[in-house]
């Protein structure tokens, strides 16, 4: 599966490069755009050309989270899920017409289930919120990680297209 993190401005995010890290161990694909630093967000979507995408939100950028969503459904048939600390804290947002899927909790087992099963039944998937067929899937959150040394080191080389970001050379 190829999962694009979408965010809003240019600065390292901590949860997107460990859940990067642990779903790239899991056999996963993962890119990144800061929605900022694109030009034509649309078209570096186009040229990506991922299975899933996933915006990061906290509150307060939600507002910037949703428009964001609605431009990518206006041309493509991707499906969305918004992670972050705002569908945690405000899980109705899964009721937002261009959100296909939540995270609710800790994202990295279940991102990593999400991508693992995607293919299958996507409705039963801890920490996950769907909608499929008009209606909404609202399962457990999913389980911690108890030892964050069995965490891979995060994946500093999501922000390799934005050096300036991270202050690393290609």
């Amino acid at each position: 599966m190829k999962l694009l993190f979408i965010q809003k401005d240019p600065f390292v995010n901590l949860g997107l490069i460990y859940f990067s890290a642990y779903v790239k161990i899991k056999g996963h694909y993962t890119d990144l755009l800061v929605d900022s630093c694109c030009s034509d967000l649309m078209a570096e979507i186009r040229k990506v050309s991922p299975d899933l995408i996933t915006i990061s939100s906290t509150t307060g950028i939600h507002t910037w989270a949703l428009d964001v969503a609605k431009k990518i459904k206006a041309q493509f048939s991707i499906p969305i899920l918004l992670g972050g600390h705002h569908p945690t804290f405000f899980p109705d947002v899964i009721n937002d017409p261009n959100i296909d899927m939540i995270c609710v909790g800790e994202g990295e087992l279940a991102i990593s289930a999400l991508l693992d099963n995607f293919n299958s039944d996507i409705t039963k998937v801890p920490g996950i919120y769907v909608k499929k067929n008009g209606v909404v899937y609202k399962n457990d959150v999913a389980h911690n990680i108890e030892n964050l040394d069995d965490l891979p080191f995060p994946d500093r080389n999501l922000y390799g297209r934005y050096p300036f970001i991270t202050n690393q050379e290609n």
